[in-house]
């Protein structure tokens, strides 16, 4: 008997020493295979996303604004500086947007390709324009409190045509940076740029049937290039920022607009307050529908694997109703 419990102790131990091998080995496979992976930290969600699709399984990519957070009012924390510090690439739009990054990056010693300021790139590129704050680019009858001329829209992510040449931005310098993987990125970023440009068509499609091209927006300036894009005029609220808050003449002329045109729905910000939408509603009668600039998306949604692209097809289905168009 003791002899059989000396060999069954002896077989359980043994069992347990290839299973503790096992997974020693699997683990060190694991941290060596993800040693290989490229690490990325972006700033805001269209940036995340588009490294999320070009990366695959060769880049960890993380957002730096946590989700739900808008972007107009972040700061980075010396966390935040630390995971920049150790990252291959930094991704953000540009001074517009994230005016601290500057001085992030200045005292990181990270060489050219390290830092990637995809929104002031874009600007250099042909087809790509930051829009201008002019008086001539918003509705003549409204004006803001907050605005300064010349000041530049950094919302370029919501023309798809500049989202797709910022895809075809992160993926070159993603195949600089990690040279072995360079034709995964580059036919990832081939497919995004299809499915953005798919996206594009089924826009132009939709908004080209619609009874109203006015959108009355609720919250900060963010959908000028939206609207110019497809040919719709558009009123907002407030200013490029969110903390521009609205004076009440401006709340009364929007409320014209709607009265004088019938205008059915005002749209207001996701992921901000809706008090100025339902002002707005509260005076004219007309029905709230949301319309997400993507700045950030809600933890609900990123984790469950929410796309850009999901993203605008949900505005396109709130622009359908609020515009009243016919296309299916």
């Amino acid at each position: 008997m003791k002899r059989y419990l000396v060999v069954l102790v002896a077989f359980f131990v043994t069992i347990l020493t290839v299973i503790a091998v096992f997974t020693w080995q699997n683990n060190q496979n694991s941290s060596q295979s993800s040693e290989k992976d490229l690490v990325v930290v972006t700033t805001i969600f269209p940036l995340y996303d588009i490294v999320r699709a070009v990366g695959g399984d060769n880049v960890r990519v993380s957002m730096l604004i946590p989700p739900g957070v808008e972007i107009h009012h972040f700061e980075p924390t010396p966390s935040d500086i630390i995971s920049i510090s150790k990252s291959d690439v930094f991704i953000y739009l540009g001074d517009y947007l994230e005016p601290w990054a500057q001085d992030v990056v200045q005292p990181l010693n990270k060489d050219a390709n390290q830092i990637l300021a995809a929104g002031q790139t874009i600007t250099l590129l042909e087809g790509a324009k930051l829009h201008e704050n002019e008086e001539d680019e918003h509705e003549e009858d409204v004006e803001h409190e907050d605005e300064h001329e010349h000041e530049q829209d950094p919302h370029v992510w919501l023309d798809f045509e500049n989202t797709a040449t910022m895809t075809t931005i992160i993926a070159d310098r993603l195949s600089i940076l990690d040279p072995d993987n360079a034709s995964s990125y580059r036919a990832n970023a081939g497919a995004h740029r299809a499915k953005l440009q798919a996206l594009d068509e089924t826009y132009k499609q939709t908004l080209s049937t619609c009874q109203s091209n006015t959108i009355i927006y609720g919250g900060h300036y963010a959908f000028g290039y939206l609207a110019n894009r497809y040919g719709l005029s558009y009123m907002a609220a407030q200013g490029f920022s969110p903390d521009a808050e609205p004076i009440a003449t401006d709340i009364a002329l929007l409320a014209r607009q709607i009265k004088d045109n019938n205008i059915r729905y005002v749209f207001y910000e996701k992921l901000e307050s809706e008090r100025i939408a339902m002002t707005l509603t509260k005076e004219t009668g007309a029905t709230l529908l949301a319309l997400q600039a993507a700045h950030n998306i809600s933890a609900k949604d990123l984790d469950k694997g929410t796309t850009f692209i999901d993203m605008m097809n949900d505005n396109l289905s709130n622009l359908r109703t609020g515009l009243s168009c016919t296309y299916e």
